[in-house]
């Protein structure tokens, strides 16, 4: 899980002025759908456009990626998925609109998350060039192609480069819906094929199965020349992949700290290795200073599981996000953390850290064999 501002900063570079313009403005349309309270690492749109932005990274073809070669060549050691992960996708799912043929390439459900990829090409099969969700047409071309140096040619405004390339351009989004509702998540985007196709990562969390299938309805969108945004989706059902869920109760003081870690829940699936962390303050510790720190979240505690030797955070698994969730301010739940699945220790050594200062606290070992 990319879980601090350092890991993204180190994938995607720093925001631009815009971008922070665009999550603010997409923010000041959000309802508080529930009432736990809810803080996330990051917003509900897992990248925008802005997740393209690498510099100097020059990765494999992408060509074709499945969501498993999508996370083991995105983002490091920060996400991923077993080598040979085969999601055993075998639907056929394609919609067509405005000349333009979306087909969902690949998908798996797993620990309530939705990953797809969708491939988006002109139905004609000829080269064209595609802006995603949040990419606008002043935004530098290298924002669309991996690899692509952010300086040069990858510097020249979208517009400015399909007009030069002689390639028609497209603002496309997709999505996904349940029972009617969009579900939180975010998604990616790069162009491939030679031109021909982007492709386009989504995910979505908190998916509902129901006799181990999710039922969702595929949503595509094509914005047209005079600014409106044609719509069509599709309900489609897949599979959910069965889980292994164990809770290992811990009942252990975090040093220096009036919290007790409660107790770890371990999910095993196909990707990964699935963490989630109870927490809570005890008042009867004292330090009364940091905990209203925490209660406000001026002292932000998460946790993560390091090699013990060496301090470095263990390569995680198939989560792109996390969040801390609390009902009373006292009582804390901190889910969407995940692990490589090539793990293979007897115990998880678990730091608890503030991602605020980046101070440690001591570590936690957790007996899991």
């Amino acid at each position: 899980m990319l879980n601090r501002q350092e890991d993204w900063q180190k994938v995607f570079g720093q925001p631009s002025a815009a971008f922070d313009a665009r999550i603010q403005r997409t923010l000041n349309q959000l309802e508080e759908e529930k009432p736990m309270k809810r803080i996330t690492v990051r917003t509900v749109v897992l990248a925008l456009a802005l997740l393209l932005a690498l510099t100097g990274v020059v990765y494999a073809a992408t060509n074709g990626w499945t969501v498993a070669d999508y996370f083991n060549n995105r983002f490091g050691d920060n996400v991923n998925a077993p080598k040979d992960f085969d999601s055993g996708f075998a639907g056929d799912f394609t919609q067509e609109l405005d000349d333009l043929t979306f087909r969902i390439r690949d998908a798996v459900v797993e620990n309530g998350t939705l990953n797809a990829i969708v491939e988006i090409s002109r139905t004609d099969g000829k080269p064209a060039l595609f802006r995603g969700e949040d990419c606008m047409e002043e935004d530098p071309i290298c924002n669309l192609y991996i690899g692509m140096p952010d300086e040069g040619e990858g510097l020249k405004p979208v517009g400015q480069y399909a007009q030069e390339k002689g390639l028609p351009l497209y603002w496309v989004e997709t999505g996904f819906l349940q029972e009617g509702e969009v579900v939180t998540g975010g998604g990616d985007y790069w162009m491939e094929a030679d031109d021909k196709q982007m492709g386009y990562f989504v995910f979505a969390e908190d998916v509902r199965a129901e006799g181990g299938l999710v039922s969702l309805q595929w949503t595509v969108y094509v914005h047209d020349p005079n600014g409106e945004l044609h719509r069509q989706a599709m309900d489609i059902t897949l599979p959910a992949n069965e889980l292994e869920r164990r809770a290992i109760p811990v009942d252990r003081q975090v040093e220096g700290l009036p919290v007790i870690l409660d107790e770890v829940t371990l999910s095993k699936g196909s990707m990964g290795l699935y963490i989630d962390f109870v927490w809570h303050i005890e008042e009867a510790l004292g330090m009364e200073e940091t905990a209203t720190a925490l209660r406000q979240n001026d002292l932000n505690l998460w946790f993560r599981c390091v090699d013990p030797e060496s301090g470095k955070e263990l390569p995680g698994g198939p989560s792109l996000n996390g969040s801390m969730g609390s009902q009373d301010d006292v009582h804390f739940t901190q889910i969407g953390d995940s692990i490589s699945a090539d793990f293979d220790g007897d115990a998880l050594y678990i730091q608890p850290y503030d991602a605020w200062e980046k101070t440690t606290y001591g570590l936690i070992e957790v007996k899991i064999r």
